[in-house]
């Protein structure tokens, strides 16, 4: 597919299976992650509410979904442990959003 690329990072904390435009900017990018596990949904709120991320978070633990808006982003993360990173400048920013949601969510150990 023209503007996708496949499997771009791949560490041990997670993947990202692409990178494409975004839909409802075409100067934006979408990308989406995978992380190395999952989460309860009760666990995935809570971790979220405690973080201090300096954006708004909206959580619910019933969907297990949160909705993080982020300096120009949109991050939907999934208790499965899928990442959607909307509205990223580029291919840096997205990694780079990625990398934050996984030290908020997958502390070193």
């Amino acid at each position: 597919m023209k503007g996708e690329e496949s499997l771009l990072v791949k560490s041990r904390d997670y993947e990202i299976s692409f990178i494409k435009p975004c839909t409802s900017s075409r100067k934006r990018l979408l990308a989406e992650v995978r992380l190395r596990r999952g989460f309860s949904p009760r666990d995935l709120c809570m971790i979220l509410e405690k973080a201090r991320i300096g954006g708004t978070v909206k959580c619910s633990e019933d969907l297990g979904v949160a909705r993080i808006e982020w300096k120009g982003k949109t991050v939907m993360v999934f208790a499965s442990g899928e990442v959607s990173i909307r509205r990223a400048e580029n291919k840096k920013d997205a990694i780079e959003t990625a990398n934050f949601i996984k030290d908020i969510l997958l502390p070193k150990s």
